[in-house]
């Protein structure tokens, strides 16, 4: 399930003062749910409460095999998008997941 529009994931990473570094991964939120995170740095190492992280993509683990496919896809896209929208940031992509 979409948690954010497109729209809406460039606007939040633009209002983190800059955005330097840029981290798409896979969070297990718990043993049923996992989500797509961007997480938003002024440096690569980051230090507690100066990093912006935002929720963007939810799946539930038990309930159908398609929704980590699914998930997986739309990470992809929005590393693309956020590779077009911010081409001076250091942008990583982790889209592992079991």
């Amino acid at each position: 399930m979409i948690l954010l529009s497109d729209n809406e994931v460039i606007q939040e990473i633009k209002s983190y003062s800059n955005p330097n570094w840029i981290w798409i991964e896979i969070w297990e939120m718990s043993q049923y749910e996992v989500r797509v995170v961007v997480s938003v740095n002024e440096e690569e190492a980051c230090h507690l409460g100066q990093n912006k992280v935002i929720y963007i993509y939810s799946a539930q683990t038990k309930s159908n095999c398609d929704e980590i496919g699914e998930l997986k896809a739309y990470g992809r896209k929005i590393t693309r998008l956020i590779r077009k929208h911010f081409p001076y940031s250091e942008v990583h992509s982790r889209l592992y997941y079991k």
